[in-house]
Parts: structure tokens; sequence; C-alpha cells
């Protein structure tokens, strides 16, 4: 079993009496008073420093934000196009499934023999389709996420 030893107290030397003192800011001194003046009134400067680039930030957002209104509309123009693209790829899909399901019951016909020309253009169209829309979900989860993002900043800030 281990006792406990208590700490011998502390004794007051110069050195943490000057320490204590210096954690408390001396009140009654003009001079203290003058350099503690001095010190606030260049932290005043440095803020009113950042008020001004604030400024000037605020007013590139606001043109910017313009900018981003008309670019968003383009995305979802781009998103419209996109969509009747699918609708369209779909519609040549079908028709092409059918038209192999004629086949199948009534007869022969040279272009949807297998290995025909053109099931390879729709597998190479096909192709092209899943890229393309791939790249376009990468970028509209990318706006997405970046929106989230910049609107959660925005409406969690406290202004002071």
């Amino acid at each position: 079993m281990t006792t406990l030893k208590a700490k011998p107290p502390v004794q007051k030397t110069k050195r943490t009496t000057q320490r204590k003192q210096a954690d408390k800011p001396e009140v009654g001194s003009h001079p203290q008073m003058h350099r503690d003046h001095r010190e606030w009134l260049n932290d005043v400067a440095m803020w009113q420093d950042d008020l001004g680039e604030w400024q000037i930030e605020i007013r590139r957002m606001r043109l910017e934000l313009k900018q981003l209104e008309l670019l968003l509309e383009r995305h979802g123009q781009e998103l419209v196009a996109h969509a009747q693209k699918v609708l369209d790829h779909r519609q040549v899909l079908s028709t092409h499934e059918h038209a192999i399901a004629e086949f199948e019951q009534c007869g022969v016909s040279e272009e949807l023999s297998p290995g025909s020309c053109a099931h390879h253009q729709e597998l190479e169209q096909h192709a092209q389709e899943q890229a393309d829309h791939e790249k376009f979900k990468q970028h509209h989860r990318s706006i997405i996420s970046q929106w989230d993002h910049l609107h959660r900043a925005l409406t969690a800030s406290k202004a002071v």
C-alpha cells in the first residue's frame, strides 16, 4: 500500500510574484493605461482592415452570385437536355428491341442478324451515353455538394 505524500507548500519567490502580477493587468498606472490604449488601437486598426477586406469580398460575392444564378440556370437547361437525350436513347433501344422480337417471330432481316453492324453501333452509342451520364452525374454531385456546404456555412453562422 502506497502512502501519498503531501506536497511541500509553494514558496513565493520574486519570479512567481512577477508572473502573478503579469497575469493581472496593472490598472491604476497612467503609463500602463497608455500602453493598453495603444495596443487596443492597434487591434481596432487591424479589425478595420479586416472589415474593409470583407466588404470588398462581399461585393465580389454579390457580383459572382449573379453569375452563379446564370450558370445555375444553364445547368438546369443542360439537365433538361440530358433528360431528353436519355429518353431518346431509351426510345431507340425500345424500338430496336421491338424489331428484334418481330424478327424472331416473322422472318429474316439482314439488319437484325446477330453481329450486325447496327447492333455494333448501338453498343458504341450506349457506351457513349453511359459515359456522358456518368460525367453529368459527377458534375451535378459536385455542384450540389458545394452548394450544400455553402448553405450550411451561411445558415449556421452566428453574426455578432
